[in-house]
This record gives structure tokens, sequence and C-alpha cells, in this order.
């Protein structure tokens, strides 16, 4: 195996996730760093709105509580319910959210393929700026869409199927924004069949990625970005090869470990609290 690696150039593989990952964050910073400074931009704004959505509006309390009490003695007299109205509004909710999730898909979409357009060149070791990052993005909006769209109607209902499913698709189809923008003539469909196969018997190498990436304030989602771009680089050369990977890493299993370690954290609180009262 060394020998044919040797022959085509291809990288020694690593599955740590933390190695992986900040060596293409290195990369990122070189060959990209506009696309960085527009990722840190994003994650700042993200991290002072969900900071913001935290704090409390009180000043309509009052109001709120005087328009509830009239309302519910305003209704309290209706014997009949007025079926058309009831679904015109039901209608009305559901057209709303499939016009939201258009709406998250395409901006998703758009932020995803220019964040794996810098990737992608970054891991190439090919200098991209942010200008640039995003034109390659809108050369394959079409694609990027397509792609965004297809998956998240399988995670959506795999989450349905009692959330385990759910959790295993959106890992398989993480890499499918990177899969799209390293190959030029790939179509929507293609690009997540290939990330599926891809990662078939990788779902760990991907949630030890986004595991590094969540524990990482600020700038996590680029670092998980870089590895995911560097993982799919490695997968895709070891497959055209027909080369078997090497052991995945124990360190993959990390988001495992903090999951269980919350599980078991909250039980103990439970009968703690329990005890006491």
């Amino acid at each position: 195996m060394t020998d044919k690696l040797k022959e085509s150039k291809i990288p020694e593989y690593d599955s740590n996730p933390f190695t992986l990952s900040f060596k293409g964050f290195g990369l990122l910073i070189d060959y990209a760093k506009g696309v960085f400074i527009a990722i840190l931009v994003f994650s700042f704004l993200g991290f002072f709105s969900s900071i913001l959505s935290y704090i409390p509006d009180t000043s309509n309390s009052n109001n709120d509580f005087s328009s509830g009490s009239t309302s519910v003695s305003s209704n309290t007299g209706t014997d009949s319910i007025n079926w058309a109205v009831v679904g015109g509004i039901a209608v009305l909710v559901i057209g709303v959210m499939f016009v939201v999730l258009a709406v998250s898909v395409l901006i998703s979409a758009a932020y995803k393929g220019f964040v794996a357009a810098g990737a992608v060149a970054a891991s190439e070791r090919r200098k991209i700026t942010a200008g640039e990052a995003f034109s390659e993005m809108g050369s394959r909006f079409s694609t990027l869409f397509g792609a965004e769209l297809n998956t998240t109607l399988r995670i959506i209902g795999g989450y349905l199927l009692f959330i385990v499913p759910g959790i295993r698709a959106q890992l398989r189809y993480q890499s499918t924004p990177f899969i799209v923008m390293s190959n030029k003539e790939m179509s929507a469909s293609d690009a997540v069949k290939s990330s599926k196969n891809l990662y078939r018997n990788h779902l760990l190498e991907a949630m030890g990625i986004s595991t590094v990436g969540g524990i990482i304030p600020i700038i996590g989602s680029a670092i998980a970005a870089s590895g995911m771009a560097l993982s799919v680089q490695q997968l895709t050369a070891y497959s055209k090869l027909g080369l078997a990977t090497p052991k995945t890493h124990w360190l993959n299993y990390i988001g495992i470990i903090f999951f269980g370690f919350i599980v078991v954290m909250s039980v103990i609180m439970a009968i703690i609290v329990a005890a006491i009262l």
C-alpha cells in the first residue's frame, strides 16, 4: 500500500479529527484568508444574535396579559367551529412553512458553497480570494441548491424516524457541498450519492470533525469546514485507487463520549434533586 501511495503522491491517511481539522485550518489561513474572515464575521453575528435571543422582553408583558384575558372572555361564548377558517389557516401555515424552507435552503446552499469553495481550494493548496470563492459558488449554485434541498429533505425524513436516522443522514451528507465544489461537472444527485458512498463506513470520522468544530467557539465552523475538505480529499483519493483506509482513530468517538457524559450527569443530578425533595 505504501508504494502505491508514494507513486500516486497521496498524503498519508489521517483520521484523527484534531490533527486533520487543524491542518486544514492552517491551510485555510494560508490560502483562503478572505474566506476565513468572512466565516469569522458570520460566526460573530450568529453568536451575538443567539445571545440577544436569550434577553427577555418584558415591555409588553402587562399588555399581553390583559389582551389575553380579554380574548379568553370573548371566546368563551362560542360553541361552533368554523372549519373553513381552520382549513384556510392550515393551508396558510403549510404554505409559509414551504416558503421558509425554500428560503433557508437557498441561503444555506449559498453559504455552504462559499465556505466549501474556500476550503476545497485551500486543501488543494490553491490561493483564492473571498470574491473568487463567491464567484465559484455562483457558478455552481443551481447544483448546490439541488443538493442542499435533496439532503435537507432526507435529513428531515430521518429525524421523523425517531431521530437516530436523522443524525446518521446529517453525518452522511455533510460532505456534499465540498464534493460539489471539488467536481465542477458533477450533478446534484451524483454529489449526494458520492457523499453517501464515501462516508458509508466513515460516519464516525464525520462526527469527529463536527465535534471538534462544535467544541471550539467562534472559529469552530471554519475548523470543521477545513477538516471536512481534507477528509473528502483523502477519502476520494483512496476510493479511486481502491485502497482500504486505516482504522478509525479513537478520538472520533469524542462526540459519543461527550453525549454519554451529559446523560450520566443529567441522571445523577435528577437523582440528587429527587433525594433532596
